[in-house]
């Protein structure tokens, strides 16, 4: 009788396992695993803090993509082209290479391409400041 009552409870849960994960709903953001975009968020960190740290050593911001490259490989936090795919817009993370650090956080460092729901995430240049902004906010920062 047990060996029955243990398999109905398997069924029961195999059923509510097939409901709940492989028949899933709508999706109603690209960033589902992350719905705040905690990921968006953390990959934008990473890179700030590459810049910040190629700062401190050069005295300037990386030129172009490759230095970038060549400098996080320098001190172990490699970054590379798939990893700055965001998971919001599944676009590659635009990085302002001729930011000037004069007025930190007013300048826009890195964003999403196009973000979610009119609205992109951003790192300002010189902090760690990650803001979600609308896009005339983020026209007003690329000034």
């Amino acid at each position: 009788m047990k060996k029955y009552l243990l398999g109905a409870a398997g069924a029961i849960a195999l059923a509510l396992a097939v409901v709940l994960f492989v028949l899933p709903g709508k999706k109603t953001r690209p960033d589902a695993v992350t719905p705040d975009g905690t990921s968006v968020q953390i990959q934008l960190l990473r890179v700030a803090n590459v810049c910040q740290v190629f700062n401190e050593s050069r005295g300037r911001l990386p030129a172009n993509f490759e230095e970038l490259v060549k400098f996080s490989r320098a001190i172990q936090d490699e970054i590379n082209e798939e990893s700055l795919i965001l998971p919001r817009d599944k676009q590659r993370m635009v990085i302002r290479f001729g930011v000037k650090l004069s007025a930190p956080g007013k300048q826009i460092l890195a964003h999403e391409q196009t973000g979610f729901n009119g609205r992109r995430y951003v790192i300002f240049a010189g902090s760690n400041v990650v803001a979600e902004i609308d896009e005339g906010e983020f026209q007003e920062s690329l000034r």
